[in-house]
């Protein structure tokens, strides 16, 4: 036994009857096994002569003699029996709530469970039921990444488990407790269990127990760097749940061999690990854990260079996590951090890290991985925005933290980001010792990912000191990673194997038939050729319909998005209205008759306008153009020509023959003069552009010279108007619509001397050709 779980024992003779029947019902139910003896004194701590144990191995007396010992013994495990009015209940809620963590069947009766095994508790606190207990709600907060209350509770179990327990229960408990300690990253500790827990295992063939030590063993490898080392560790324990039929941790080994699988470069395979994951999780409705597997999914498609998607992800992970989750917030937030950072939107990369080190979790949780994950990240985004100095700091606490934690990946590239920094600093020679640093320890881990970076790094700095031939040599091997990333085939594989799992999804009940149809066809023809033509010929009419379903399937899903597109134009009509509206009443109160009826005249129309449009799913740019130009006309006759305005459409558009989704840009333009713009200086300015994005995307531009995005949301909380906008919440919903989730962007924007100088809005619009 391993020091720190040794303690004070009670005496043997004082529980000689509880050791009696312990021994006794190990016989019964594992008569060959040596361990039934010893469990008859290791709990009270007593030396074990070696002697004794070889006279009593089955190996000694043979099959016989273990027979004959258990058929005289087996009528005293009555006698032995505690005499406990709940041990039945105890033994029942016990192996239901084992079946319930190691399954994730029944999940929502194990708080019931719980209540009921601590009511039992009460009238013997100190028993077997009481360690369950604890061990029980260990795993809970262990679950709800509360690390330190969870170690607590294994600790105050051991001690019973120790003196009541069974050897498969006190074996299950160490596993626990090096469970916590690897998520608390006192990883020899985590080791040390593990070997204590894989003799037995080994021992007594537990195929599930060796599948969670090989599960622990390559999370432990994946933390300390040595991908392929988990890889191969995550295979086994897949291997072992497969041999068990636990489809829970066989989705739990999938997703983190797709871990490594992707810090190995290898995103198709990794992908697919993923998405096999969010199957399982999905159809079982748990989508806290389908959150998680969008967060990897979307950390994929960063990794390949793919922003817009990894942004999407991040927010489909937002929805499917529920707020009180602040750990895998935290997550969400650090994807959409990076993801901007490479979209060079900083100062929103900065917003989602900085609310990263504002949660609990980072705390709360003492999760000092996630800290140094955060760190590095930030640093590198305050570089990039040229705060090298505000960086540093960053990032060399992040260093001290994965340099204690062991944890190559985040080691290697934080020296990369600190060389990157130093060089924007000058200091080239400082910076060519952390990059080397980095990339060295990144080609010894085969680490793609900081590889790429580095090798680009490298050659910045060589080609900055005059040594070409250096810099071309680092500059072909940053393009080379750069063309495997981005190589077509992997992209195809990554698109295709998303789709599948789409389609999989809505198709998931016709695929069950068809494979049940095919089953009982193969059988059929064994008996004669008649039942197997009948059968052949139900597989086509099930396929046949299965087509048509599909495509019901398909039309219906589009009648139903041009609805909801029709539903949220019709939902933005009546506010948008009502704001216009009261812009209409205070120039009643404060405009003369003449200018009160120009305003009547230009709001007619603009209200034609607006109701002709909401009927239609795509206008063409000049009519949306038209509009933005009437309203703000009027806008600007209402504050008294306080600001000016500018309505640019890109040379390479044609207005005409370009159709858009209307009343995007309009909620956004109301928002910048009814709260950024300050009218009292009157020397407001707003900006709308309409530029090519893409082949079927353009990107809207709405900018400002007010107030900014703080000084805003403090004015409205003084006034008492801090609600939720409507018009914004319609807008990422269409924007959902159309496929171009996340890719609404509010920057607040500043002066070289770092003073709020007005807000830009960013969006992607979809287009088509009006033929």
């Amino acid at each position: 036994m391993n020091k720190s779980l040794q303690g004070r024992m009670p005496g043997l003779g004082s529980n000689l009857k509880r050791n009696l029947h312990f021994f006794l019902s190990g016989l019964v139910m594992h008569p060959y096994s040596p361990s039934s003896l010893l469990w008859l004194f290791s709990p009270m701590g007593a030396q074990i002569p070696t002697g004794f144990c070889r006279v009593l191995s089955a190996r000694r007396i043979g099959l016989t003699g273990w027979l004959l010992l258990h058929s005289f013994l087996s009528p005293l495990v009555s006698l032995a029996q505690p005499a406990s009015a709940g041990h039945a209940i105890v033994a029942d809620l016990s192996q239901k709530l084992e079946h319930a963590f190691d399954t994730g069947e029944h999940s929502d009766s194990i708080q019931a469970w719980l209540g009921q095994l601590q009511a039992v508790n009460a009238s013997s606190p100190k028993g077997l039921g009481q360690a369950h207990a604890h061990r029980f709600r260990g795993i809970l907060l262990l679950n709800d990444f509360q690390k330190d209350s969870a170690l607590a509770r294994f600790r105050a179990a051991l001690p019973l488990y120790q003196q009541v327990g069974t050897a498969y229960q006190l074996h299950r408990l160490l596993l626990h407790m090096a469970d916590a300690h690897f998520e608390i990253g006192n990883y020899s500790t985590c080791d040390s269990l593990l070997q204590q827990v894989t003799t037995y295992a080994q021992e007594e063939n537990q195929t599930f127990l060796l599948g969670r030590i090989a599960y622990i063993k390559g999370s432990l490898a994946s933390r300390q760097g040595n991908c392929v080392a988990s890889v191969e560790a995550m295979e086994e324990a897949l291997a072992r749940f497969v041999e068990c039929g636990n489809l829970r941790w066989q989705s739990m080994a999938q997703a983190e061999a797709g871990a490594c699988l992707v810090d190995l470069g290898r995103f198709d395979e990794g992908i697919a690990r993923y998405l096999a994951s969010a199957k399982y999780y999905e159809t079982r409705g748990e989508m806290r854990n389908v959150g998680i597997r969008y967060i990897n999914i979307g950390t994929v498609f960063y990794d390949m260079g793919r922003y817009t998607e990894a942004i999407e992800y991040g927010y489909k992970a937002h929805l499917a996590l529920d707020s009180s989750f602040s750990y895998g917030q935290a997550y969400v937030y650090n994807l959409l951090g990076i993801s901007y950072n490479e979209q060079e939107v900083r100062d929103s990369a900065v917003y989602y890290f900085e609310k990263i080190l504002a949660l609990d979790s980072v705390d709360a949780l003492q999760n000092d991985y996630l800290l140094a994950i955060v760190l590095s990240n930030l640093g590198e985004a305050l570089g990039r925005m040229g705060q090298s100095s505000r960086a540093l700091p960053y990032v060399n606490q992040g260093l001290a933290l994965a340099s204690e934690l062991a944890d190559l990946l985040t080691l290697s590239r934080l020296h990369v980001v600190k060389g990157d920094i130093l060089l924007l600093l000058g200091e080239e020679e400082l910076s060519l010792s952390e990059t080397l640093a980095g990339v060295a320890l990144a080609e010894q881990e085969r680490f793609t990912s900081v590889l790429n970076p580095g090798y680009r790094n490298l050659a910045t700095i060589y080609a900055a000191q005059g040594n070409y031939e250096e810099a071309y040599r680092y500059h072909m091997q940053h393009k080379l990673i750069d063309d495997s990333l981005a190589g077509v085939d992997k992209l195809r594989a990554v698109a295709r194997l998303e789709t599948e799992y789409e389609t999989e999804k809505k198709e998931n009940e016709i695929d069950r038939l068809s494979q049940e149809a095919i089953i009982q066809s193969l059988e059929l023809s064994r008996k004669n050729t008649l039942l197997y033509s009948v059968s052949m010929g139900l597989v086509l009419v099930v396929a046949v319909f299965g087509v048509l379903y599909q495509q019901r399937q398909l039309r219906s899903k589009k009648k139903a998005i041009e609805l909801e597109q029709r539903l949220l134009r019709a939902q933005m009509s009546p506010h948008f209205i009502f704001n216009t509206m009261v812009s209409l009443r205070n120039a009643l109160h404060e405009k003369s008759k003449e200018e009160t009826s120009l305003y009547l005249t230009k709001f007619s129309k603009l209200m034609r306008q607006i109701l002709e449009h909401s009927r239609q799913e795509f206008i063409s740019l000049q009519d949306e153009v038209e509009t933005l130009e009437n309203y703000c006309a009027l806008q600007q006759f209402r504050y008294g020509d306080s600001f000016r305005y500018t309505l640019e459409v890109a040379e390479e558009i044609e207005p005409e023959e370009v159709l858009i989704p209307p009343m995007f840009a309009q909620p956004f333009i109301e928002n910048a003069l009814e709260h950024g713009i300050d009218h009292a200086k009157r020397e407001g300015e707003l900006t709308v552009r309409f530029s090519k994005e893409g082949d079927r995307t353009l990107k809207l531009h709405v900018q400002d010279n007010g107030r900014g995005i703080e000084v805003t949301k403090e004015i409205k909380a003084q006034e008492g108007t801090s609600h939720k906008s409507l018009a914004l919440l319609i807008t990422q919903e269409r924007l959902a619509n159309f496929g171009l989730a996340g890719t609404l962007a509010l920057e607040q924007l500043y002066d070289a001397d770092r003073r709020v100088k007005g807000t830009l809005v960013a969006m992607s619009l979809p287009y088509q050709i009006d033929l």
